[in-house]
C-alpha cells in the first residue's frame, strides 16, 4: 500500500514539474523563425549551395504583414560541405532558426544527378519537423534558378511551383513525387524509382523588343517572362538519376504502373487532327512466370472525350486512335526504362514479390537479369464518352 502512495506521489510531482516547466519555459514567436517554403540543392565544387526559399512577414514598401503587390519571399543561400551545414549557414546569414514543417518542395539541381539521393535525403530524413508527405524533384539546370524565378506576385511562390507540379501529376505529364514514396522506392532492390524535372522558360516579348530597337534599344533590352514547364520525368537506379522520359515515355509508365488519371493528346485521322481528352477508369496488372521468363499482363480502360468539333468519319476512328495512342505510348516506356535504361520504373519487383514469391526469393539480386529477358503485353479498351 505505501508502496502505491508513493509510486502515485512520484507521478504527481513529475506531472507538476512538467506543467511548471511548460508554463515558465522560454517560448519562441513565430516572428523569431523563418518560415521555409522551399529547399533548393546544388552542388558547388566540393561544397553543398543550400537556397532556402522563406516567407517574409514584411516586404519593402509595405506596412502590413503581406503586400498583394509584392512577393512575400525571399530566396537565402549559404555552402556547406553538408546540406545541414549549409542550412545551418543560411540561418547566420538569416538572423534566425530557420522552421521547415511547412516546407512544401525539396529541390535537386542537375549537378546531384550522379549522387545517391538516399545520402541527399538523410537529413530531411531526420529532421523531426520535415512533412514526409512534401514534393521532391529535380531542376533541368540548378534548383537556386528555380527557387529565385520571378514566378508570381502573390504571397508564397513555393505554392506556385507544388501547384504545378500537382497539375502535372493530374494531367499525366510526371510522376507524384512526395519524400516518403521516393524514400519507399529508393529502398527497393535496384534502388529505383521516379521524379518529375522542373524547367525554367522564359520568353521574350519579340513586340516589346521591336519597338526598343525602334527607339535605339538594343535587343538585349527586351522585355522577358518566365514560367515553370515539367514535361521530363527522371528516371532512378541505384538510387540516382541515370536517364530523362519525354512527354510519351512518362504517359506510358503511368498506364502501365496504373497511375495514369487523365490526360489530353493530338490524334490524326483520316481526314483531320484533332485532340481527347483520356480518362483511366481501371487498369489492371497480372504477373505471372512462362518458361522461366516474367510475363507483365497490363489491361487498361479508358474513356476518352472530343475536345473539339469533328466529322462523323473522324469521330468513328477516334476510338481506334486513342487505343494505338496509349499502346504506343507504352510500348516507348518499356523501351526507355526496362530495355535502355535497364530500371525497374514499372515496379516489377514489387509486383513479382507479391505475385510470385518463390520465384522472387530464388532471384533476389538478379532484377536487371529479370528485366531483361521479361515479357510486357499491353491490351487496351477505350470507349467514346458522350
Amino acid at each position: 500500500m505505501n508502496f502505491t502512495i508513493a509510486k502515485n506521489i512520484g507521478i504527481i510531482a513529475a506531472v507538476g514539474v512538467f506543467l511548471i516547466s511548460s508554463i515558465y519555459a522560454p517560448r519562441v514567436n513565430i516572428e523569431d523563425r523563418a518560415i521555409v517554403h522551399a529547399v533548393g540543392v546544388d552542388k558547388a565544387g566540393e561544397d553543398y549551395e543550400v537556397s532556402l526559399q522563406v516567407f517574409s512577414t514584411t516586404q519593402s514598401g509595405s506596412n502590413t504583414p503581406i503586400d498583394p503587390s509584392q512577393p512575400n519571399m525571399k530566396v537565402i543561400s549559404a555552402k556547406g560541405k553538408t546540406i545541414y551545414e549549409g542550412v545551418k549557414n543560411c540561418e547566420l546569414i538569416l538572423g534566425s532558426d530557420a522552421f521547415i514543417g511547412h516546407n512544401k518542395l525539396i529541390l535537386f539541381g542537375s549537378s546531384l544527378y550522379s549522387e545517391e539521393l538516399d545520402s541527399l535525403l538523410d537529413w530531411f530524413r531526420r529532421e523531426n519537423e520535415n512533412y514526409l508527405g512534401v514534393a521532391v524533384a529535380y531542376a533541368e539546370n540548378t534548383a537556386k534558378e528555380i527557387l529565385e524565378a520571378p514566378l508570381t506576385e502573390g504571397a508564397m511562390a513555393a505554392e506556385n511551383l507544388e501547384g504545378v507540379i500537382k497539375y502535372a501529376v493530374d494531367s499525366g505529364t510526371t510522376v507524384k513525387s512526395d519524400l516518403l514514396t521516393l524514400i519507399n522506392d529508393l529502398s527497393e532492390e535496384g534502388g529505383c524509382g521516379a521524379l518529375p524535372v522542373i524547367s525554367v522558360i522564359e520568353e521574350k516579348n519579340s513586340e516589346s523588343g521591336s519597338q526598343q530597337q525602334e527607339q535605339g534599344g538594343s535587343q538585349s533590352e527586351q522585355q522577358s517572362g518566365k514560367y515553370i514547364e515539367i514535361k521530363k520525368t527522371a528516371i532512378l537506379k541505384d538510387k540516382k538519376a541515370v536517364g530523362v522520359l519525354d512527354p510519351s515515355q512518362t504517359a506510358g509508365m503511368l498506364w502501365i504502373s496504373g497511375k495514369m488519371k487523365n490526360c489530353t493528346v493530338s490524334l490524326k485521322s483520316s481526314d483531320s487532327s484533332f485532340n481527347v481528352r483520356l480518362e483511366s477508369k481501371k487498369t489492371s496488372r497480372k504477373i505471372n512466370i512462362k518458361d522461366g521468363r516474367v510475363v507483365l499482363k497490363v489491361n487498361i480502360k479508358a474513356d476518352l472525350r472530343l475536345m473539339e468539333d469533328v466529322s462523323e468519319k473522324t469521330r468513328s476512328e477516334a476510338v481506334g486512335l486513342a487505343r494505338e495512342r496509349i499502346i504506343s505510348d507504352c510500348k516507348n516506356a518499356s523501351e526507355a526504362v526496362i530495355e535502355t535504361l535497364k530500371a525497374d520504373g514499372l515496379g516489377i519487383m514489387k509486383g513479382l514479390r507479391a505475385s510470385c514469391p518463390g520465384f522472387y526469393k530464388q532471384n533476389v539480386g538478379n532484377y536487371e537479369k529479370i528485366l531483361e529477358h521479361m515479357i510486357i503485353e499491353i491490351s487496351v479498351q477505350s470507349s467514346l464518352s458522350t
